[in-house]
């Protein structure tokens, strides 16, 4: 019985929709409910690509691109794992609210994970995909390391600057990231945010989680909000979404921007 409903699920056609299912319960509660914040740009291209991949790829076991197969299994296991990290202590809440069936959907990142690093592990894909899948890998380990110092040496440039008036304030994409913190960017769930800042930067949590979440900025939300408006003029400070429908009423209706 447990063969044959294996079997029924490996379909092409039971794969997709399953993918397909699960992306839309996920995207759905995480727009009532804040798990992850609304993605920047960049990463909302990936993971719209990293969604079409999911749904489609029982369709084309992609013989003629088995190169490119290992590249984007590559992307997909490494933003499932970012995920994972990131859900922290809620991945063992999923445990006690799975009885409500949306516990369940905690475990979404998990799967697709497991679903992609399955067949490496059974040894069942050729040695170039599995090259370019371990070369992507590294080259995607290598760019989170230099993400990470960026973070470092930029949190280091505006700690002197806040330290030393004499000192320029940097000006960069990092340190308009950092200076944003906790009113633009979240860094973690919302219960240790503090609050509910609408943008989820994932360059920016990888820089901040993984340097022992430290903030180079001693300050208040309002005096952080005085001096990003004052170093980053041009750049939206509130934005007209919030970070989930549940709760937006605290976001656009915070003292804050008073």
């Amino acid at each position: 019985m447990f063969k044959r409903v294996i079997r029924w699920l490996k379909k092409p056609l039971v794969t997709s929709i399953v993918h397909l299912g699960l992306i839309i319960a996920a995207v759905t509660y995480n727009y009532y409910m804040q798990v992850f914040c609304v993605p920047s740009l960049w990463a909302t291209i990936l993971l719209i690509g990293i969604a079409v991949f999911l749904v489609t790829k029982p369709w084309h076991p992609c013989t003629k691109f088995r190169v490119w197969q290992g590249i984007v299994d590559a992307f997909i296991a490494l933003t499932s794992l970012y995920c994972i990290l990131f859900l922290a202590e809620v991945n063992f809440w999923g445990l006690i609210m799975a009885f409500t069936g949306l516990g369940l959907l905690v475990y979404v990142p998990h799967y697709f994970l497991l679903y992609t690093l399955w067949p490496y592990f059974k040894r069942n894909v050729q040695s170039v995909q599995a090259k370019s899948f371990k070369i992507t890998i590294l080259i995607l380990g290598l760019f989170c390391l230099a993400v990470i110092t960026d973070y470092t040496y930029e949190s280091f440039r505006i700690k002197m600057a806040l330290a030393d008036k004499s000192k320029p304030y940097p000006t960069t994409w990092m340190a308009e990231k950092i200076t944003g913190m906790h009113f633009k960017y979240h860094t973690q769930l919302d219960y240790y945010d503090g609050w509910r800042p609408p943008i989820h930067e994932p360059l920016l949590v990888l820089g901040y989680q993984l340097n022992g979440f430290r903030d180079p900025m001693d300050l208040s939300l309002k005096e952080r909000l005085s001096l990003y408006r004052q170093h980053f003029a041009g750049e939206p400070f509130k934005l007209e979404c919030s970070c989930a429908l549940d709760g937006s009423w605290a976001y656009h209706g915070d003292g804050l921007w008073n």
